[in-house]
Parts: C-alpha cells; sequence; structure tokens
C-alpha cells in the first residue's frame, strides 16, 4: 500500500512541476532581472535534486520499492524537496507581484503626468479663446487636420 501511494505521490509532484515551468519561464520573460533570474535558479535547482532522486527510486527494483516505502515513506523521502520547490516557487512568484506592483506605480505617475501636462495644455487654449475669440476654434481644426493627415 505505502509502495502505490508513494508512486501516486511522486506523480503528483511531477504533475504540480510541470505546471510550475511556464508561469516561471512568462515570468522571467516579463521580469528579467537579476534577483529574478536567481530565485528561478534555484527553484529550477530543487527541481533536478528532486527529479534525481525521483529517477533514484524508479531505477531501484519492485523488492526495494517496498522496503524503501516501509523504511522511508514519502513524507522522509521526497516532501522535503516538494515543500523547497513550493516555497521556491512562491518566492518566483512574489517576485513577479512585487515588480508587477511596482510597473503598475510607474504607470500611475505616468498618467498623473499626462493629466497635469493636459490640463495645462487645455488651460493655454481657453486663455487663447479669451484673446482671439475664434480664430482659436479655426487654428485648431487646421493643426487637428495636419496631425490626424
Amino acid at each position: 500500500m505505502n509502495h502505490d501511494e508513494l508512486t501516486k505521490q511522486i506523480a503528483k509532484a511531477f504533475c504540480r512541476i510541470a505546471d510550475i515551468f511556464p508561469r516561471t519561464e512568462l515570468v522571467l520573460i516579463l521580469y528579467p532581472t537579476n534577483l529574478m533570474r536567481d530565485a528561478a535558479a534555484h527553484l529550477y535547482a530543487q527541481i533536478i535534486k528532486f527529479i534525481q532522486k525521483a529517477v533514484t527510486w524508479y531505477k531501484k527494483g519492485a523488492l526495494a520499492h517496498v522496503w524503501g516505502s516501509i523504511a522511508r515513506p514519502w513524507a522522509l523521502s521526497f516532501q522535503d524537496n516538494v515543500e523547497d520547490i513550493k516555497v521556491f516557487s512562491q518566492r518566483v512568484d512574489e517576485l513577479a507581484s512585487t515588480a508587477e506592483k511596482a510597473e503598475l506605480r510607474d504607470v500611475h505617475r505616468e498618467v498623473l503626468k499626462t493629466r497635469g501636462e493636459m490640463q495645462l495644455v487645455q488651460g493655454q487654449i481657453e486663455s487663447l479663446r479669451k484673446l482671439f475669440g475664434n480664430k482659436v476654434e479655426e487654428v485648431l481644426q487646421i493643426v487637428t487636420g495636419i496631425i490626424s493627415y
């Protein structure tokens, strides 16, 4: 029974690991910082350790599997590796979340700056309207026509 459980747990771990790769690859493309690369490298190192351990286990014979599942169940054999993978995967996700927040802050600053510039231009247009009346509208139509061309 323990042998079957260990086999199922290893298979589940491989499925979870498979879900990590596309997400990590995308995060590395979006946020290619040294910190992110280091976090991904640590994550990949933990995955490699897990794979090495699983391959070693799979290469053992049936008798060794039975004995190993009794002597060293999932919690003793693989659980630490799986937990480390989870921790490093969360670290990559947290770094991505932090980078996303910084990016959003930069976009917010840019929007505020653009809004201020637009208000300044609108104020200048209103001043010109007061000085020149309908002539400003004609100039604006000409300029708008030239810009859209």
